[in-house]
């Protein structure tokens, strides 16, 4: 029988090498699954990068957590993590402001049709 999963597993960072040279260290978790058939499946997050000196980056997949989510995570305690916490990215509300004229809502343009004199006239 094989040792118990665990829970903790999906929230630890680990070191990932990638890039072609290898230069490049990604920060990611592997928080495992059941695939449609019911297969196991390894799959692999990636929250951010390591600088030279240990420093955690994170990407914007990770800036979107709530911080409740974010606390969650487990890293190495050589990393620094001073950056995951900041708010770099803020959402903005979502449409598109009007001033009321016909605009074209694809590019933002006030439409061809406006302001052309038109046969009655």
């Amino acid at each position: 029988m094989g040792r118990p999963k665990d829970p903790l597993t999906p929230y630890r960072m680990r070191a990932l090498k990638g890039g072609k040279d290898g230069s490049i260290t990604y920060a990611v978790t592997y928080p495992g699954g059941r695939s449609v058939n019911g297969r196991r499946s390894s799959n692999i997050a990636f929250w951010g990068h390591l600088t030279e000196g240990l420093c955690f980056e994170p990407m914007l997949r990770f800036q979107l957590l709530p911080d409740s989510e974010k606390r969650k995570y487990i890293f190495p305690p050589e990393w620094d993590i001073s950056r995951a916490f900041e708010t770099v990215y803020t959402r903005k509300e979502p449409g598109v402001v009007h001033d009321g004229d016909d605009m074209i809502r694809i590019y933002g343009m006030r439409s061809c049709w406006t302001g052309l004199p038109t046969a009655m006239e």
